[in-house]
């Protein structure tokens, strides 16, 4: 958290953060799947000689190398917010509403 909290603070294509958290967390996982107990011992089957949680790893990594290449490669894509299309260099958020009363 502290990570993305630091990289924040200058704006980002959109989609960075979405490739960047499984880009982070599949290969501390698929490591930290070594460490659980054999089936022998009521752990994970092996299959191939690795746990379900490697192979969804491994699936991860793939589709956040993808949905990264796809960020970097740009343009960043429309939004739609109500209908109609929002540019890709405009806010997201509304407009303020001070001095109007509601």
């Amino acid at each position: 958290m502290a990570l993305f909290w630091w990289l924040a603070k200058k704006p980002r294509p959109r989609g960075f953060f979405m490739a960047l958290c499984p880009l982070l967390y599949a290969p501390i996982r698929f490591g930290l799947d070594y460490l659980r107990e054999t089936p022998d011992f009521g752990g994970d089957v092996r299959y191939a000689g690795l746990t379900p949680g490697q192979y969804a790893s491994i699936v991860m990594l793939i589709v956040a190398l993808a949905v990264a290449a796809r960020v970097r490669r740009g343009p960043e894509p429309e939004l739609y917010l109500d209908g109609a299309p929002v540019p890709a260099k405009a806010s997201a958020r509304p407009a303020s509403k001070r001095g109007k009363k509601g």
